[in-house]
Formats: structure tokens, C-alpha cells, sequence
């Protein structure tokens, strides 16, 4: 099916956030909107969630293009209903979900999604009401995407990070966390990390079991609490054998409660897809099948085995 053929009067509202990533790509907004104009596509630019959801509710059968970050895109999600169908155009700095799933930000690539893809129904985790469509965290990490927060002026890339990366090596004292999973027995960590998709910043893959359409999200918990520690986390990553370390703990459910252990230690950040999302303690939950996904015409819900390791 055409979903852009006349006699299916599909409609595209393209949402877009001004200062996602590195800006990069972006002279494709104006070809797409082009060319579904002139295909005779009824088609409207929208820059803030107000204007999104007006649009959604104007329009019978809209179809949403989320043309930014990995930020942008669980924005779009979290404003729509899940039976519309919903298009990254990978514009910001990781595009973790769009690389996943095979989108690309080339304009007649999307319309060739908006027209033949197939729809998924995906999972989205919510952080203290804040959707995430790959992964939450808090620890080392998100003290980093703090710092990016409090400094970050307009586009960014990866080197931004640098200073925030150095300031967190200089201050950061790895406070001990607790995680509970559905209500079950504290795991004390250093890290907290719960996924959506088997995916993290710079192709990093520390959950690669994670599927985004089995009704669960998965922890990784990192138990060491010093720079040391992750230093060599980094290194398992990288060669995949961080599974088999054995102060590395995994498991899944749909509700994460997390807390810092002692207060004293401070209030510890958490990011949410690569955004600054605020302090702990954080509940995290899980909206199963929320998003209505297009994937690529070519492309199809890439699986993992699950391992028979994973803790249950």
C-alpha cells in the first residue's frame, strides 16, 4: 500500500527541533517538503509540541516525521496516539535508533518510508514521566551529559563532550546506587543502565539483547564505583566480554526504582537518550507497545537471541 497515493489521503507533519545534533543534513528538510508538495501530499512543518498535537488532530490519516536527535524523536512519540505512524529523519548527533532500524535523512529515502514501510509496534520507557526510546541511565555517564547541559550553546558534535568529560574525571566520586526491578531484592551499583535498544552512544554495545518490542526493558548494572572500574568496563565493552565480568549484574522487568544509597553523597544525575532528564531517585516504567514505528521499505525489526544468562 501507498500510504502518499491520493485515494489514501495520508498526511505529513514534520517535527523538528531547531538546535538538534550537529545540524547536519538539514538542507533535506526543504527537498522533502518540496517534493511531497509537489507529489500534491498535504504537508505541515511544526516546531514545538503544541503545534504537533493540533497538527495530529487536524489531519484523518496523519503520518509524523521527527526530523532531529534521538531527543526529538521520543518527543514526537510521547505526543502522538500509538496508532500514528511515525518516521525518523536522523538529524542529531548519535541518531541511535534511526542507525538501528536503517533510516536515513536523504528526503527521497524518507518518502520512500512514508509510503512502503512497514509498521512496528515499539516500547517506550518512561523516566519520571520522560520517554526514552533506546536507553536511561545515571552514573559516570549521565554526570557527563550534565555537564554538556549546563554548558551546551546551539549545535553540538561529539568533541563537545571533551570538557564535560574532563570535568567528571575531576570531580565525580561514583556514589553508590540502588536499584530495585519490579519490586524485587536492591542491587547495589556504580552505574545504572536500563535499555529499550541494544544500542549507546559511539556503536557501544552494552546490552545487545535488548529488544524494543518484548514488553521489557533490561538493566545493566556496573558495581564499581571508580575510575578504574570504568576503564576496564570500557575495555569488556569494546571486546564484548563485560557479560562475563562478574560484578557486572542483568536482568529485565518493566518498573526500575533508583536511589541514591546515602543522601549525603550527593544528588546523581540521570540522562535520558543522550539528554540531561535530572536527579535521582528515578522510577522508570514501561509503555508497552507506545510507538508506531515505519521502518524502511528494505528494512525489517532486527532481533537478538536472548541470552541464557540474563537473570529473570
Amino acid at each position: 500500500m501507498d500510504r502518499l497515493d491520493r485515494s489514501n489521503q495520508a498526511s505529513v507533519i514534520v517535527f523538528t527541533s531547531p538546535k538538534a545534533g550537529s545540524g547536519a543534513g538539514r538542507e533535506e528538510l526543504p527537498r522533502l517538503t518540496a517534493e511531497l508538495a509537489r507529489i500534491g501530499v498535504a504537508v505541515q512543518t511544526v516546531a514545538s509540541v503544541n503545534e504537533l498535537k493540533r497538527a495530529v488532530s487536524h489531519f484523518d490519516h496523519p503520518v509524523v516525521v521527527a526530523a532531529g536527535g534521538d531527543g526529538t524523536l521520543a518527543l514526537a512519540a510521547e505526543s502522538i496516539d500509538e496508532t500514528v505512524p511515525l518516521v525518523p529523519m536522523p538529524m542529531g548527533t548519535e541518531n541511535l535508533l534511526a542507525r538501528h532500524f536503517g533510516h536515513s535523512r536523504d528526503a527521497h529515502a524518507v518518502i520512500e518510508t512514508l509510503r512502503f514501510g512497514g509498521p512496528q509496534q515499539i516500547d517506550v520507557g518512561s523516566a519520571a514521566g520522560k520517554p526514552f526510546l533506546i536507553m536511561a541511565t545515571c552514573g559516570f555517564d549521565a554526570d557527563v551529559v550534565r555537564g554538556m547541559h549546563l554548558t551546551r550553546r546551539g549545535h553540538i558534535n561529539r568533541f563537545s563532550y571533551f570538557r564535560p568529560i574532563i570535568r567528571s574525571l575531576r570531580t565525580y566520586t561514583f556514589p553508590e546506587i540502588e536499584i530495585r526491578v519490579d519490586n524485587g531484592p536492591p542491587i547495589l551499583a556504580g552505574w545504572a543502565m536500563v535499555f529499550n535498544l541494544p544500542r549507546y552512544a559511539a556503536s557501544l554495545s552494552i546490552e545487545p539483547d535488548a529488544v524494543p518490542d518484548d514488553g521489557m526493558l533490561d538493566l545493566i548494572a556496573l558495581k564499581g564505583r571508580s575510575i578504574a572500574s570504568g576503564i576496564r568496563y570500557l575495555a569488556g565493552i569494546q571486546t564484548g566480554s563485560h557479560l562475563n565480568f562478574s560484578d557486572v549484574v542483568r536482568c529485565r522487568g518493566k518498573q526500575f526504582d533508583i536511589r541514591a544509597v546515602n543522601p549525603t553523597d550527593g544528588r546523581i544525575a540521570y540522562q535520558v537518550d543522550g539528554d540531561y532528564g535530572g536527579r535521582l531517585p528515578l522510577k522508570i516504567e514501561t509503555k508497552v507497545g507506545r510507538t508506531r514505528l515505519l521502518l524502511p521499505a528494505t528494512g525489517e525489526l532486527p532481533r537478538s537471541a536472548r541470552s541464557s544468562k540474563i537473570d529473570t
